[in-house]
């Protein structure tokens, strides 16, 4: 409502180059946009860094999936062996075609994530570890349900207890998701390009005129800055006179 998606959306994306330890120079990433100067891509800069509080590491679901589809086909291998007198799986034995298996759920996650849980709740109500979970349960519940098992020790009612627990998050998580349906591919039709067209144009009246020019914003900051601190020096200096005058004993000299 206050600042225009796109132009935010150029900021954070040229943050996650840097977080993700994907260094692109800032000239270079602004001609790949287009109709883009290098101060446009950082006018919204302290603004982004202090909405995200300083913390450029975001922990999202996708950086956790690929670590859960990683332990899940190291643990069907063998390379990892699961937690002592943890359940053996609820899948019983290690299925055939596991790789294969958990390689299709991977990939049936990631555009879940990509869909669902973008145009659902589930950011308001969930960490990124369940939505995680959520998305892959989605693409095969029973391979969750397998992963979760190894988790808990066999036998121990607490540990159930919160397994059962987990898995509860996460199916709600997942009925979330499941409710937005999304077709793939799907494209726009005139009648709602042209809605779009016109919801865009009421945005723009509904934001702050003063805060539209952020460019212009983050010019004047910048010069305002300068003034300021020419004041401070100035008032400074008119203080230290003031001062070094009040230590004369006889006062200051008589001007002519």
């Amino acid at each position: 409502m206050t600042y225009a998606p796109a132009d935010i959306l150029k900021t954070a994306l040229f943050f996650a180059t840097k977080t993700e330890n994907y260094y692109v120079r800032l000239t270079k990433f602004a001609e790949s946009i287009g109709k883009t100067n290098p101060e446009d891509v950082l006018a919204s800069e302290f603004l982004l860094t202090q909405g995200l509080r300083f913390t450029f590491d975001v922990r999202h679901p996708f950086r956790a999936l690929e670590g859960a589809c990683m332990e899940i086909n190291a643990m069907s291998e063998g390379d990892i062996p699961s937690l002592p007198g943890a359940a053996a799986g609820m899948l019983g034995q290690t299925p055939e075609n596991f790789g294969k298996r958990n390689r299709i759920a991977h990939g049936r996650a990631r555009e879940i994530l990509k869909t669902n849980a973008l145009l659902s709740d589930v950011y308001f109500h969930y960490t990124p570890s369940q939505i995680m979970l959520a998305a892959l349960y989605i693409a095969d519940a029973a391979l969750v349900e397998w992963y979760l098992g190894t988790k808990f020790v066999r036998g121990d009612a607490v540990a159930q207890e919160m397994r059962e627990k987990v898995l509860r998050a996460v199916r709600n998580c997942a009925e979330m998701m499941s409710a937005v349906q999304v077709q793939p591919d799907m494209e726009l039709t005139a009648a709602e390009k042209k809605e779009i067209k016109g919801l865009s144009k009421k945005l723009t009246k509904c934001r702050n005129p003063e805060k539209i020019d952020l460019v212009g914003l983050q010019k004047a900051k910048r010069e305002g800055s300068v003034e300021d601190e020419r004041a401070a020096k100035k008032r400074k200096t008119e203080r230290e006179i003031v001062e070094k005058e009040g230590e004369d004993l006889f006062g200051p000299d008589i001007k002519k």
